[in-house]
């Protein structure tokens, strides 16, 4: 039996919880191409900020992993994670995006992934000035009919018209909810 209060137990284990999120995010933010601005914990905590603004729960297992969902859908950490480091110019460093584009390690998918003027050229030679003309000044989030069961409604707002179409109303008024 122990002498300390139900109160003092459920703050010990919601501390430990807390913990293991954090590790469980900061080995993730390690195993990504991308790398996060400033010190790590401020990058771990503006990360677990994101994702639970997006309605994502976490639950660590009963061996200590780390369980990612939202409205019940599990999501990939890796990628929600990814997604964040590439989209939020606050969190992720857009040098190491840059770097990892030329690498060829990603996909060029904005302007602002070609540092250089050379890059910019040799990018234009190979896909043509169209191509080049039709990419987006910041990289977006590209949304895949998967994700309709878990959009945000900063998502929801930035799909085409084409894409809203085929949504539910459950799918939409789910999304609206979400932040």
């Amino acid at each position: 039996m122990t002498d300390h209060s139900e109160e003092h137990q459920s703050f010990i284990l919601e501390t430990n919880r807390t913990a293991k999120i954090e590790g469980a995010i900061s080995r993730t933010l390690d195993t990504s191409k991308i790398k996060h601005q400033g010190e790590r914990a401020d990058a771990v905590r503006a990360v677990i900020n994101k994702l639970t603004a997006s309605g994502t729960e976490f639950r660590v297992s009963d061996r200590n992993w780390l369980v990612a969902s939202r409205d019940g859908q599990p999501l990939n950490l890796q990628h929600e994670v990814d997604n964040i480091l590439l989209l939020d110019r606050e969190i992720g460093d857009q040098a190491s995006v840059r770097a990892a584009v030329a690498a060829g390690e990603l996909q060029v998918e904005a302007r602002s992934d070609l540092a250089t003027n050379a890059q910019r050229s040799a990018y234009i030679a190979k896909f043509g000035y169209d191509s080049w003309a039709k990419l987006p000044l910041q990289r977006t989030l590209k949304v895949t009919p998967e994700m309709f069961d878990t959009l945000t409604a900063s998502q929801l707002k930035s799909l085409p018209l084409s894409m809203k179409a085929k949504l539910t109303e459950k799918q939409i008024s789910d999304a609206l909810k979400r932040k």
